[in-house]
């Protein structure tokens, strides 16, 4: 991109990581006949908006993380868009922090149901990375600005690793408050939370 030269080093190393790691999920998603056009001259470029410019017929969706970085792919014609996002859980201190500007009254709900083996700090970081899943879900259709409080978690399942996200507001045209989404969570890496949210 244009700006690159204005990036951090860490900043340079994350975009780029992120663009081989979703080259290769690119690589893993199509047969040898359609790499071509993704290994070729096109590349996963960045919008004005700073999110990934992907390939015509690809929705996709990058995560970094301090451990390293995450990308997943799909055809546009299986899925609409794709939110993927992973955060450490060892930065208990700063997730109680945040639980007051993340969570909704909605999302304090869910306490009252957490397993015994499942600590705050673990929700708090499952509830924060699942909102920037959606955001990156469904700001590159609706190209609306949302925040945390603009949606809720309101179910959760931990024998599923599966939650539903409901839209407090209008996102434009594309999107009405009351609208749910369907998402995963996992735990394959340790102290993190990978969150996925599928459209």
């Amino acid at each position: 991109p244009k700006t690159f030269s204005h990036f951090s080093d860490q900043r340079r190393l994350e975009f780029v990581l992120g663009r081989l790691c979703a080259k290769e999920a690119l690589g893993k998603m199509c047969n040898k006949g359609e790499l071509k056009p993704f290994y070729g001259e096109v590349a996963i470029g960045m919008n004005d908006d700073r999110s990934p410019s992907w390939p015509k017929g690809i929705v996709g969706s990058i995560t970094h993380s301090p451990v390293g970085v995450l990308a997943c792919t799909a055809k546009s014609q299986e899925y609409l868009s794709l939110g993927l996002d992973l955060e450490c859980l060892n930065r208990k201190d700063s997730l109680i922090k945040i639980k007051r500007r993340v969570f909704t009254g909605a999302d304090h709900n869910l306490q009252k149901e957490l397993p015994k083996d499942f600590e705050e700090t673990q929700l708090v970081g499952l509830v924060f990375s699942a909102k920037e899943s959606l955001f990156k879900c469904l700001y590159p259709l609706s190209k609306t600005y949302f925040y945390f409080e603009d949606a809720e978690m309101v179910k959760l399942s931990y024998k599923r690793k599966s939650f539903t996200l409901r839209l407090r507001r209008n996102l434009g045209d594309t999107f009405k408050e009351g609208d749910l989404f369907e998402g995963y969570f996992s735990h394959f890496i340790k102290d993190h939370i990978l969150t996925l949210i599928p459209l």
